[in-house]
């Protein structure tokens, strides 16, 4: 998992975007989900995560769609066990972009990431970026031990870097 955090404007997303470039040109599929207000709902949030792999896995999109508007009391769990068990069984790198993840403030949204990084799928690559860490399940030991974290730190340009791009510009 690949954490990028920091303030509004610091290049969360577009670090994302090249990260997921450069991941496409090796051959990994991508899917990118931008979370908005109303991923508060987990049924919300899990239709969201379908629609971002509909273009990975458009057979695999349609069967979870299906149900999860039956919304029963574990769609959510049921959704991310079949997508996660179609990742693996497939046996291609897949890398999953949540951008925005600090917009999430609903427990069961975050109880669906939780369940999403339990699995351990070593096929699925998370990348999320947030203006926070919170509500993200870090300590979990599984995500500690694979978890590449981008703060704010690593986002602003030191001094070379600074002249190096303003000559760059001229």
């Amino acid at each position: 998992m690949m954490l990028i955090h920091g303030p509004a404007g610091f290049g969360k997303s577009t670090l994302a975007a090249q990260w997921a470039d450069d991941l496409a040109f090796e051959g990994v599929r991508v899917a990118w989900l931008s979370v908005d207000h109303d991923d508060v709902n987990v049924v919300w949030f899990m239709s969201h995560v379908i629609d971002a792999n509909r273009g990975l896995h458009p057979d695999v999109a349609a069967d979870l769609a299906q149900i999860l508007e039956e919304r029963s009391s574990d769609a959510a769990r049921n959704v991310l066990g079949i997508l996660l068990d179609e990742i693996h069984n497939r046996g291609e790198p897949v890398a999953l972009v949540v951008d925005d993840w600090h917009l999430v403030t609903s427990l069961a949204t975050v109880a669906a990431m939780e369940s999403l990084l339990d699995r351990d799928c070593h096929h699925l690559q998370l990348i999320i970026t947030s203006r926070s860490r919170k509500h993200l399940p870090l300590g979990r030991m599984r995500v500690r031990d694979e978890l590449v974290k981008i703060d704010e730190a690593a986002l602003r340009f030191d001094d070379a870097e600074t002249a190096s791009f303003v000559a760059h510009c001229r």
